[in-house]
């Protein structure tokens, strides 16, 4: 029997939603029928050990920058070494990307070495994040016989070229969203689109869920207030600056909390959260604990979950929060609605740190510890 072959590209294989989208995707396969192929831009990751040994690790190690410099940026660079060669042609593509209006023709001459894979696949899946590289590279250097976009972000939020994105689209044959609000987002945005996108939720499994959080680390201080929880990249669109303005707001409402921050990001970020949290004076009340492949043990043991997050394409975490029956409070972002409807102990707020501060005072006065 000739074998399926099924090819994903993602960045790398660190701690965070696409990659947990990933990992629950792989575990479903029949791996006497299909070759799965995972192409790896960056081979590293706390989530690399997790996937499967029947899966197939490719190392797509490339020296272009994930998000490349804008045009000018590499002509300036050009005229400053005299590669005047290099200075016709981007000079020539600049103009062409001008007129177009997309940057397609500019991010092609950057990929220009990269070699087309020599395989061929039935299907070849592309996970779109936070830049272009993923799609542009499964657009033009993979085989497939057919192309899918699966896009985690909210694309009115997405910091790319949307001409661009509408054009390398183009070349898929279908384009996957992760919530509904996302998919009408999209088609808002991208009206000659619309008949290639479709709803796709992300796969979380209820189950591995509630017995990862019966193991694993938890909190080993002594504190008998509420905990607050948050799980997610510590990035400014996740809202941990906006999660410790509100913490400040509720503390200085007579409140006995800590918050909690789980997971990884920049240090510069990380630093400045917690330069923040010492000028409000609760550095003692915003506990950031680092990444944890299992965090689901402290996600059990709190007493509240909430999402401050600006944007989101779905929010995996916010959906774990769900399968553990944790009383969450959660912004108003792209995919938190159709996620929250049906759940009692959830209030949906604004994006502002007053909106996040009144519903945690809302809902630890409506017996937050009886419902936990």
């Amino acid at each position: 029997m000739v074998k399926r072959r099924v090819f994903y590209l993602i960045d790398a294989m660190g701690i965070g939603g696409t990659s947990k989208n990933l990992l629950n995707i792989l575990s479903a396969y029949d791996y006497s029928a299909v070759d799965v192929f995972v192409g790896l831009l960056q081979h590293k990751g706390k989530f690399l050990p997790l996937i499967p040994k029947q899966v197939h690790l490719i190392d797509l190690h490339t020296e272009i920058p994930l998000i490349p410099p804008p045009s000018l940026v590499c002509i300036k660079a050009a005229v400053r070494k005299m590669q005047w060669r290099d200075v016709a042609v981007l000079s020539y593509l600049y103009l062409r990307c001008k007129s177009s209006g997309s940057s397609l023709p500019y991010h092609r001459f950057l990929q220009r070495n990269i070699p087309v894979m020599e395989m061929e696949f039935d299907e070849a899946f592309a996970y779109v994040a936070e830049h272009s590289f993923d799609m542009c590279y499964v657009a033009d250097k993979v085989r497939a016989k057919k192309k899918y976009a699966w896009i985690h972000v909210d694309v009115s939020k997405f910091h790319v070229d949307r001409n661009l994105m509408k054009s390398v689209l183009l070349l898929y044959d279908k384009i996957f969203l992760v919530s509904n609000e996302g998919k009408a987002v999209f088609d808002a945005l991208f009206p000659t689109l619309c008949g290639k996108s479709e709803y796709r939720r992300n796969v979380v499994i209820k189950e591995q869920i509630e017995q990862f959080s019966l193991t694993g680390p938890t909190y080993d201080d002594d504190f008998k207030g509420t905990r607050i929880l948050t799980i997610g990249r510590i990035s400014p669109e996740k809202g941990q600056e906006d999660a410790i303005k509100a913490l400040a707001s509720v503390v200085g409402s007579g409140h006995d909390v800590r918050w909690y921050f789980v997971g990884g990001g920049s240090e510069e970020f990380l630093d400045k959260c917690k330069q923040l949290a010492c000028s409000l004076g609760i550095a003692e009340r915003a506990v950031f604990m680092g990444s944890y492949v299992n965090p689901y043990r402290f996600l059990k043991d709190c007493d509240l979950y909430v999402q401050p997050s600006r944007h989101e394409g779905f929010c995996i975490s916010l959906a774990e929060a769900i399968c553990i029956g944790k009383p969450i409070v959660s912004t108003g972002f792209t995919g938190a609605r159709e996620q929250l409807q049906d759940k009692s102990d959830a209030i949906i707020t604004g994006m502002k740190p007053s909106d996040i501060a009144k519903g945690i005072e809302t809902m630890i006065g409506n017996n937050l510890k009886t419902q936990g």
